[in-house]
């Protein structure tokens, strides 16, 4: 079945870099039926409770194929993958997904300040922000879940990547303030 033939081969590395590709390409499909059937719902329930959840999904969808963009941007010159990796896969790169992921974020925050899961999607915005290189913007959206949501479970994570951002930014003081609020935290 398909499971055997996506299995790790121990001796050759560009025949695992094959089998990666191909899940991609396999992972990629499907998301791109997701992702179309996802916009014809939102079509159908615009304005309805529902509408938030299927923002939600969607920019998830695209912080995922975000991931497929990365392998595309790490490997795009690979002659091995030129006959698995198609033109449509090959042709936008992690930035456009998770510039479309944060388009579905920013509708969620603007659209619905009372979105019950809306520190997540703070979290999950600048955690997308940091992958496109955009730390100002990452490190406004971290703060934002310290300042308006004191009870999120998301609090440690936001507390860990906050340090990790004040630490690439050379802002050590800030850095191991943050390191130090997610021990305040049980395991």
């Amino acid at each position: 079945g398909v499971l055997n033939e996506l299995q790790l081969n121990k001796k050759s590395e560009s025949e695992n870099l094959k089998t990666a590709a191909e899940v991609e390409t396999l992972i990629s499909k499907s998301e791109e039926k997701a992702i179309k059937q996802l916009e014809v719902l939102l079509k159908k329930y615009k304005g309805t409770s529902q509408e938030p959840d299927l923002l939600f999904r969607l920019a998830e969808l695209y912080a995922r194929r975000a991931k497929t963009g990365r392998f595309v941007d790490l490997y795009r010159g690979e002659k091995t993958l030129a006959e698995i990796l198609t033109p449509k896969l090959t042709a936008v790169g992690a930035k456009t997904y998770l510039s479309q992921a944060i388009t579905n974020y920013l509708r969620i925050f603007h659209q619905f300040p009372k979105y019950p899961a809306l520190d997540e999607v703070l979290f999950n915005m600048a955690f997308a922000y940091e992958q496109r290189g955009d730390l100002d913007l990452a490190l406004k959206n971290f703060l934002m879940i310290v300042a308006q949501f004191k009870s999120s479970p998301l609090l440690p994570e936001t507390h860990m990547a906050l340090g990790e951002l004040y630490f690439m930014k050379l802002k050590y003081q800030e850095s191991l303030v943050n390191y130090e609020k997610v021990q305040e935290w049980p395991d």
